[in-house]
């Protein structure tokens, strides 16, 4: 086996463990308010807490992995999520709770960033359909976590499961040598070294995508609760979602071969947008929460990857513009399901769909202008 395929076989399990991470949160939240004492709305800032963590991480990690030897960074990554995660039952105050997922959330982005970016410097321009396996993986440890909830017996010991898990990826980080990012100056893929428009329409498509996929993953949970079903039924149905989001990531790779990145990213918004209306309009129906649960999953799976193959094209992707993504999709996480955590009382559970809908129509109107364009540039 070489070494390219043994360093990419070691970023998907610590991307399958990013998922695990990612996920654990909107199916524990219910108990996590409970041992702090407090309402779901007031508890609703964890999602808060730790987003904005996201946003600070993900500002000073690109710096990291561009002056400094990668595998390390996320070997320490790795180590101080499995410590977080181990402590996270524990915690029995809301502040002390907000702490914990702040910091949880700086070091989650380390690792999103440096996997991103590194899988880039081991592929180049081949990343394409890596990159699809690579975000299919956050998809598995997305679907597996709802799934370990409802198996387990106390919801600590799904913390635990995880945080134990990440240990071997730490030793197998420590002992396999970084890649090389050598920085092409003057390549100019597709007529764009760094146009700042072109920065900025991707930074807010990956704030509204995230937003949407924040807010349903989030919310997804406390939302089929709301609707009538059980606890356990309830996180059947977000495991739904997730299975959807990774059965899109799994049918993308071979779609990235033989199909244009743009069409994809169009076809996957518009399902997004489909999902949502099915939910809004037929909310109390549960074959609409379980098939609107999951067109959403199928459609937002493959937008995040889609869009950095697509980007790739048209310019130099650094430690730096990874970086830049990852903020709009950290602020995307903090605004929406904030709002959705202080409106949901007031007006119900459609508000969840309303909100994640509006997202993606705006997304939808982002991505062509971003397509307009990349037209622009290749002339």
């Amino acid at each position: 086996m070489s070494l390219r395929i043994k360093t990419t076989a070691v970023y998907y399990y610590a991307f399958i463990l990013l998922g695990l991470t990612f996920a654990l949160l909107g199916p524990t939240i219910e108990v996590l308010a409970g041992n702090a004492s407090v309402s779901i709305a007031d508890a609703s800032i964890l999602f808060t807490a730790y987003s904005l963590g996201y946003l600070g991480g993900s500002l000073i990690s690109g710096r990291l992995y561009d002056r400094m030897r990668g595998h390390p960074v996320v070997a320490a990554c790795l180590m101080l999520v499995a410590v977080l995660l181990a402590l996270m039952p524990s915690l029995r105050s809301l502040l002390v709770l907000c702490v914990g997922q702040f910091l949880l959330g700086i070091v989650a982005s380390g690792i999103d960033v440096g996997l991103n970016a590194l899988l880039v410097w081991v592929h180049g321009r081949s990343v394409g359909p890596f990159m699809n396996a690579l975000h299919l993986m956050f998809g598995v440890g997305s679907l597996v976590a709802p799934l370990l909830i409802a198996a387990v017996v106390g919801f600590q010991w799904a913390y635990w499961i995880v945080a134990i898990a990440m240990l071997p990826a730490v030793v197998l980080f420590l002992r396999l040598p970084s890649p090389i990012h050598e920085k092409h100056v003057g390549d100019t893929r597709g007529g764009t070294f760094a146009n700042p428009l072109l920065i900025i329409l991707v930074v807010t498509f990956f704030f509204l995508i995230v937003a949407g996929e924040g807010g349903m993953s989030s919310w997804l949970f406390t939302y089929a609760r709301k609707g009538g079903l059980d606890e356990k039924t309830s996180a059947l149905v977000t495991a739904t979602f997730w299975g959807a989001f990774t059965f899109g990531r799994l049918l993308s790779i071979p779609l990235a071969v033989r199909v244009p990145a743009a069409r994809i990213l169009l076809v996957s918004t518009v399902l997004c947008i489909s999902g949502t209306v099915v939910m809004a309009s037929f909310g109390d129906l549960n074959a609409a929460m379980w098939g609107g649960a999951a067109l959403i999953g199928l459609g937002v799976a493959s937008l995040f990857a889609m869009m950095i193959a697509y980007v790739e094209t048209r310019m130099v992707i650094t430690g730096v513009t990874t970086s830049l993504f990852l903020v709009g999709a950290s602020l995307g996480g903090i605004v929406v399901p904030l709002l959705i955590g202080r409106t949901i009382e007031s007006f119900g559970r459609i508000i969840v769909p309303v909100v994640i809908c509006v997202c993606m129509v705006l997304a939808l109107l982002v991505l062509l202008a971003v397509f307009r364009l990349g037209k622009t540039a290749d002339r």
